[in-house]
């Protein structure tokens, strides 16, 4: 009997521990990847700013989650173009499924490089996206931010924690079919 209440204060204790420091722990994210591109600003742009493509590139493919719908707006190039998607698993499920949301660029200016969007997860804070593309020397770096706050004080922190490494992935197996993608289109106008 004694050992059992030890080890129910020493559970309860690690709770009240492991509450106290989420407490604490920031509910703001930011995740950022970039990568070198041997295509034109302007034809990167291209495919970033037409959502068409995304589920192409991106790491939302149906490949990945089968059971995706995409819905495209009546605009799907540059500023306010959106689009949703539904799944039949909810998002962050811990089983892989897509869930519902929708998506909107709100900012789209080829001159500076910048396109600005949101992602709205059904049941989640919005998060906040930009891609920055800089060329030089006909090679261009394309940067991928997301940003956002997980809204939920305690818990929010440790998603935060985890948040870099498993959206980061994503950022890197997307930018790498867009590399692909942008390099393969600048080759062959090359030709």
């Amino acid at each position: 009997m004694k050992f059992l209440k030890k080890l129910v204060l020493g559970i309860f204790l690690i709770v009240v521990i492991a509450a106290a420091v989420g407490f604490f722990l920031p509910t703001e994210y930011k995740v950022s990847r970039s990568s070198e591109v041997n295509a034109p600003k302007a034809e990167i742009f291209a495919v970033l700013s037409d959502l068409k493509t995304w589920p192409e590139w991106t790491a939302w493919t149906k490949e990945r989650y089968p059971d995706i719908e995409y819905k495209f707006g009546e605009q799907t190039v540059g500023k306010g173009a959106n689009y949703s998607w539904t799944g039949d698993k909810p998002n962050m499920s811990g089983d892989g499924g897509a869930g519902n949301g929708k998506m909107e660029i709100t900012e789209a200016d080829l001159e500076s490089g910048t396109l600005k969007f949101k992602i709205d997860f059904e049941g989640y804070q919005p998060m906040y996206g930009t891609f920055k593309i800089t060329e030089k020397d006909g090679k261009s770096n394309v940067e991928w931010i997301a940003e956002g706050d997980m809204g939920m004080p305690v818990v929010g922190g440790y998603f935060v924690l985890a948040m870099d490494g498993a959206m980061g992935k994503e950022f890197e197996e997307g930018l790498k079919k867009l590399k692909e993608r942008c390099e393969k289109k600048a080759g062959a106008g090359d030709a």
